[in-house]
C-alpha cells in the first residue's frame, strides 16, 4: 500500500502523525489552464458585473463552506479604507444556514457583493478577469483546487500560510497570511492595495503553466506500477 498527496507538508504530516512508514508519492494538483472559457477583457468583465473600471477587486471564488472563512474575509473587509474597493464573493453556499449568514454579513457593506449560487462554467471567467486579486481566507485545507483555478487566470492571490498552500504560491505570485494571528488577513488586504499586481499575475500564470496534468498521471501511473511490481 502507498499513498498520493497533493505536497510535501501533507506527506510529512502522515509520517509524523501517524506513522505511516510506507510509500508516499507527491502528485501536485494540476492546473486549469484550458478548461474554461477565457475570452473577455477586464474591462468586458467589469461592465458585465457592473463595476466601475477604476474599482480595486478582492474575489473571492468556490463552494462556501464553514472552513473556508468567507465570514472571518467579509469582517476583516471593513477594515478596508477605500471607497473603490469591492468584494465579490462568489459560489454555492453549503446549505441554506449559511447562505443566509453570508448575505446578512454582506449587506452591512456597500462594497460588497454576493453571488451565491452555482456558476455556469461560461461564467466563471467574467469574475476572475474582474477580480486585481483573490482572497482565500481559509480556516484550515489541505489544498485548494480553487487557489488553482485563479493561478490559471494569471490572479495574485491572497492565502494563509498553511499545509501544502505556500508550496503552490510564494511572494512573486501572492499574499500569504496567518490565519492564527487576529489582524493578518487585513494585513494581507491592506498589502495588496500597494502591491505590484501585473508583475505578481504574470507569476501566478507561470506558476500555473508549470504544474501540468500529464506530470500528476506519470505520478499515479509510476505509483501504481510500483504497487503491482512493474518493472
Amino acid at each position: 500500500r502507498r499513498l498520493l498527496v497533493h505536497g510535501e507538508y501533507t506527506q510529512h504530516e502522515i509520517q509524523t502523525r501517524y506513522g505511516f512508514v510506507r510509500p508516499i508519492d507527491i502528485a501536485r494538483h494540476p492546473s486549469y489552464i484550458g478548461w474554461y472559457k477565457d475570452e473577455v477583457s477586464r474591462e468586458q468583465a467589469r461592465q458585465n458585473l457592473g463595476l466601475p473600471e477604476a474599482a480595486h477587486v478582492y474575489l473571492f471564488f468556490g463552494y462556501i463552506k464553514p472552513y473556508k472563512g468567507v465570514e472571518d474575509l467579509i469582517e476583516a473587509f471593513r477594515s478596508v479604507q477605500d471607497d473603490q474597493a469591492f468584494l465579490l464573493l462568489v459560489g454555492k453556499p453549503l446549505d441554506e444556514e449559511i447562505k443566509i449568514k453570508i448575505e446578512s454579513l454582506a449587506s452591512t457593506d456597500s462594497r460588497t457583493r454576493t453571488f451565491l449560487g452555482y456558476i455556469a462554467d461560461d461564467d466563471i471567467q467574467y469574475f476572475f478577469r474582474a477580480a486585481d486579486i483573490v482572497v482565500f481566507p481559509f480556516r484550515n485545507t489541505q489544498t485548494s483546487g480553487s487557489l488553482m483555478l485563479a493561478l490559471s487566470f494569471g490572479c495574485p492571490v491572497i492565502a494563509p500560510a498553511i499545509a501544502t498552500l505556500p508550496e503552490y504560491i510564494n511572494a512573486n505570485s501572492g499574499i500569504l497570511f496567518d490565519p492564527a494571528y487576529t489582524g493578518n488577513l487585513e494585513r494581507a488586504l491592506s498589502e495588496a492595495a500597494s502591491a505590484p499586481l501585473a508583475d505578481m499575475a504574470r507569476s501566478a500564470r507561470r506558476q500555473a503553466e508549470s504544474l501540468r496534468w500529464e506530470d500528476m498521471a506519470r505520478v499515479h501511473l509510476a505509483s501504481y506500477h510500483a504497487i503491482r511490481g512493474y518493472s
